[in-house]
């Protein structure tokens, strides 16, 4: 998606702490957490980053606008045992994605996106998927995402 107000790009490791502020900020606006409790997953945050993305574990977007970002979005890319409609195994669990208040509703999550589907399609990798905040949700669905409910958890 083309945007003339701002450009998506893949995230590189001099971009680790633009993508952990706004992973954070994103945390506090879901309502995970005071800004003082949040604040200690900056450094873990970044460590991550810096161990995944080399790898090409996680991979990360951001939305620029005259030099200063105003989005992220992340892909982790993972292996499951191939099934029949993912016959690969692979696919992309997408996160942290996050626009700057004064940029929502100008399309800069959905180019975030099309961006990490445009990607993950180029690689061959057949399924996506993502937990929707009540604010994403419109987005994804238009992308084409539909609610799964069959997932359970177990915080240990």
């Amino acid at each position: 998606m083309t945007n003339p107000d701002f450009q998506v790009r893949q995230a590189l490791l001099e971009d680790i702490p633009a993508l952990a502020e706004y992973r954070l900020q994103m945390l506090i606006n879901m309502g995970r957490g005071t800004p003082e409790e949040i604040e200690v997953l900056r450094q873990p945050t970044e460590a991550y980053l810096a161990e995944t993305m080399p790898t090409g574990e996680f991979l990360g977007w951001l939305a620029e606008a005259d030099g200063q970002v105003i989005g992220i979005a992340g892909v982790i890319v993972r292996r499951k045992p191939p099934a029949l409609k993912n016959p690969k195994g692979l696919e992309g669990y997408i996160l942290s994605v996050f626009t700057h208040p004064d940029w929502r509703r100008r399309g800069v999550a959905t180019a975030l996106m099309q961006a990490i589907l445009d990607y993950l399609r180029a690689k061959g990798i057949r399924r996506a998927c993502l937990h929707a905040s009540d604010a994403g949700r419109p987005v994804y669905e238009k992308l084409g995402f539909e609610a799964v409910t069959r997932e359970m958890r177990l915080d240990l």
